[in-house]
Formats: C-alpha cells, structure tokens, sequence
C-alpha cells in the first residue's frame, strides 16, 4: 500500500511538473532546438556532458559552443578538420576544462561520427543485451574516449556517471518531453542521473542514507525506483529534479508528502 500511494504522488508530481513549460533553465533546453536525429544526438551529448556548476554559467557557455558550430552541429563535426576544431575553440574554456580538453572532446565526437556515421550507431556497437544496466556500457564509452578531462568520466573507479546517464535519459526515454530517438535501448536499463539535487530527493524518500556521488550509490536509488516501476525507473528524474533545480520550485512539495 505504502509503494502504491508514493508512485500516485510521483505520478502527480510528473503530471504536473514533466512539460517543456518547466525546462528553463535546464541544458537540455538546447537539443529542444533542433529537429534533425543527428542533431539533437550530438547537441545532447555535448550539453549533458557540460551539464555541471551553475546552471545559468553552463547555459551561456553552451550557447557561444553551438553558435561557433553553426546551423547544424552534427555536420559541423563530421565535416570538420582536428585542426579546424582546435582554432575554431582556441580560448574557449568552462570552469575546470580548459580550451585543450574542449578541443579534445570535440574531436572524439568528430571521430565517432566520421566512423559510425550517427552517435547511437557508436553506442549501439558496444551494446550488450545481457547486462542488467547501462552501467558496463558508460565504461566502454568512457574507455573508446579515453579523455584526459572528466567530461566523460574514467572507465575504471566508481563515478556515478551522472552526466551519460542524463543524456541516454534524453535519448532513450519516450513521454513528450525525452526524446525517444534510440529504439534499440530500454529505458528499464536506464540510471538515475545523480547529482546533488536528486541526493537530496532520495534521501527525502528514504532511498538511500549515502551522500556518496558513486556509480554504487546510483544504482542502489535507481533500483528503489525500479521497484515503483520495473520498465522505466528513471520515469520521474525530470519532474523530481524540478523542484531542486527551478527557481520557482524548492524540496517543500515533496516533503510534504511525507
């Protein structure tokens, strides 16, 4: 009964909170932009993987990115040079990433799309349909990268992978709102994105007693939430995270639930 009543709050919070009215300011804001698959893959991945500090400071370096990538993104980085990448973000930096790993990063996107042709193509290379999680897939994405900065974390440790958990959120999720562009992933395998507003909120539901930004941790809030619902666990991320992350909104609507 206790399971039963708290996925009817849940339901309601994502009733209420789960609409394009609530994304600003949220990276993701940035793929709505776009129309085209390749577009919005490629845009996602960058904005979820500077998806850290400030939200307003992480909005306004993403849009000078996406202006100095032009009309289309994706095509900007399939047809583009290394050295044309590194001029073109020559200064550009965002708190601890300096205009080197930008250029890098950008270049490892470049690569995957001029040998698979579309990000999910990449993705779906490395995709194993035994595993539980997509937690052994984020280490081989990690592992193909191999960055010398943590915009996509190291293969090895325990990082929780909160920003490539968001993006297959967006990418793999399909209510209107995720984009639903990777049929050949399951949202049942998907893990919660973990940052410091979605701590607070499974320690509010009595998910988890950690502070622990771990991969351990992830997954143990994301199986309380697989409990609720077994097909799609990361169902109510967005509308939950609303009430951390929207100026408008704060932890009270969901405290007193309880």
């Amino acid at each position: 009964m206790k399971e039963i009543c708290l996925v009817k709050d849940l339901d309601n919070l994502y009733k209420k909170y789960n609409n394009i009215e609530f994304v600003h300011p949220d990276p993701f804001e940035f793929v709505l932009k776009y129309s085209n698959k390749n577009d919005m893959e490629v845009v996602g991945l960058i904005a979820a993987s500077f998806a850290v500090g400030n939200v307003f400071q992480i909005l306004k370096f993403l849009g000078s990115v996406f202006d100095k990538m032009g009309e289309s993104p994706y095509l900007y980085l399939l047809n583009s040079s290394d050295s044309k990448i590194e001029n073109d973000f020559k200064g550009f930096y965002y708190r601890y990433y300096k205009d080197y790993h930008i250029v890098e990063f950008f270049i490892n996107i470049s690569r995957v799309l001029k040998s698979y042709g579309s990000i999910e193509d990449w993705v779906v290379g490395y995709l194993d349909e035994d595993d539980e999680t997509y937690f052994p897939l984020f280490k081989k994405i990690s592992a193909d990268f191999n960055l010398s900065s943590a915009l996509i974390p190291k293969s090895s440790g325990n990082s929780a992978f909160k920003r490539l958990a968001l993006y297959f959120r967006w990418m793999v999720r399909d209510d209107g709102l995720d984009l639903g562009l990777w049929k050949k992933l399951s949202p049942k395998k998907l893990i919660i994105p973990l940052d410091i507003h979605m701590m607070s909120i499974s320690m509010i539901l009595g998910f988890t007693k950690s502070k622990s930004n771990s991969m351990s941790n992830a997954l143990k809030i994301t199986q309380e939430f697989r409990k609720l619902n077994p097909k799609d666990p990361v169902k109510w991320d967005f509308s939950l995270s609303r009430l951390g992350i929207h100026p408008d909104l704060n932890y009270n609507e969901l405290i007193s639930l309880f």
